[in-house]
């Protein structure tokens, strides 16, 4: 692994009672906002060093290589991560909590390296939990117990699933078991008879809007206490909708695009989806992060996808939504006090839309063009490219920033969802001009 940028921010926020935080992932910005306002000082460990992420980090680590070996101590050289676990008597600390966003499930070097360092608290599942919950024939179980539908699926101990003959395309896609953000998903155009590998598994496309359910699991220790099964309890932070290939530009079908919300859905199915989470707890023991990956389908047909026990894209619409605050809700599942008033979820305040602008063709990030992308306003834009981007050819497809937009909650879904969507195209335009130029 090449030499790690470690930067310290300009802009520290002071503060912070809840003392220093690690946020690492492959794209941390959005996590180490909801951080910040929860109160923690935060170090961010991600793949960009963005400038937003720098202006709300005490301290930015850059791993350019993302997912690939760790060759040597690479996140911190000794003496430096003992020093930040220090108390200001020399002692070292108890801990400081490490925040998982995407990514980290399919880099278990990284995992392990954290686990190893005392000072470091994993508020994430453990490596068994997380192959239990990244069991896709645990997600066809759960969904049948709940009236859920679940895809015709094939993997190296055979099929499983539901068949269906609504709703689905004749193509089966080939996934990664350990995949994720629609990276590595492909079609492929025939059933496979004998699959072998155990990194993949084959599913039937199902056609329709797809949705992420967030929920935060705590667990009620005073039933452990009282001598009875601590039971988990699930809050519904909200649920985000999907841009489709159709109304945004991506490098490949499948992948992440970006997201609006929050949407409401039947007081039926929200008991339906908090049933399937307890389920999920229940068997796992996880605490804090469940997102379901879910798609709508035409017949109004809810069907189950995936789980992700961390932070992921979409809680950033809850965030800025004003509904939750999913930082805070994790730390508080894992036992962090005085976040309560930050636990209430609330009605929006705007609805929000974002979207992730890919470079249209292969482009070189100028020093000029970078310093007008710094220049845009945060309220419209996210991610925007650091100094350390300046000179460098990114290929077409790589992901360059966010594009945001707002709108009454007032509005109907349908109203709202061409509002947000006509605004994130108009910023979109403002950046393709200052890149093409």
């Amino acid at each position: 692994m090449n030499k790690v940028s470690v930067r310290q921010s300009k802009f520290s926020p002071i503060g912070g009672c809840h003392g220093r935080a690690l946020a690492v992932g492959v794209s941390t910005r959005a996590l180490v906002a909801a951080l910040t306002d929860s109160q923690f000082r935060v170090i961010s460990v991600d793949a960009f060093g963005d400038q937003d992420t720098q202006e709300n980090a005490i301290q930015t680590i850059i791993l350019p290589q993302w997912g690939t070996t760790i060759s040597e101590l690479s996140l911190q050289p000794e003496p430096e991560s003992r020093r930040l676990a220090e108390s200001s008597d020399g002692h070292l600390a108890q801990t400081y909590p490490v925040f998982w966003a995407g990514g980290t499930e399919n880099w278990p070097e990284m995992v392990t390296y954290l686990a190893s360092h005392p000072e470091l608290r994993l508020l994430a599942p453990s490596e068994d939990q997380l192959k239990r919950l990244r069991s896709a024939r645990l997600w066809a179980q759960v969904a049948q117990q709940v009236g859920l539908g679940f895809p015709e699926s094939i993997d190296h101990l055979g099929p499983f699933g539901q068949v269906a003959h609504r709703s689905i395309s004749s193509r089966w896609l080939r996934k990664k078991v350990n995949g994720g953000g629609g990276f590595g998903v492909t079609i492929s155009e025939q059933l496979p008879t004998n699959p072998q590998s155990t990194c993949e598994y084959f599913q039937q496309e199902i056609c329709g809007t797809v949705m992420g359910v967030n929920f935060s699991v705590a667990w009620n220790r005073d039933s452990a206490a009282a001598g009875r099964d601590a039971m988990p309890e699930v809050t519904l932070m909200g649920i985000v909708q999907s841009w489709s290939s159709d109304q945004w530009p991506g490098p490949s079908e499948f992948i992440y695009r970006g997201s609006w919300g929050p949407v409401a859905i039947s007081l039926s199915l929200q008991d339906r989806l908090s049933h399937l989470a307890q389920l999920l707890a229940t068997d796992t023991g996880i605490t804090g992060w469940l997102q379901l990956d879910c798609i709508e389908d035409q017949h109004g047909q809810w069907w189950l996808l995936e789980v992700n026990p961390r932070w992921t894209a979409g809680m950033e619409v809850l965030l800025r939504s004003g509904v939750a605050n999913p930082a805070a809700h994790h730390a508080a599942a894992w036992g962090y006090p005085n976040l309560a008033p930050l636990l209430q979820v609330r009605q929006p305040n705007s609805l929000i839309g974002k979207a992730i602008f890919y470079a249209p063709c292969k482009l070189l990030l100028t020093s000029q063009r970078v310093d007008q992308l710094q220049s845009l306003p945060r309220e419209q834009f996210a991610d925007i490219p650091s100094d350390p981007m300046k000179d460098r050819w990114l290929d077409q497809g790589s992901p360059i920033l966010t594009v945001l937009a707002s709108c009454d909650p007032q509005l109907s879904l349908p109203a709202a969802h061409k509002v947000l969507l006509d605004q994130l195209h108009q910023s979109a335009r403002q950046v393709a001009g200052i890149l093409m130029s």
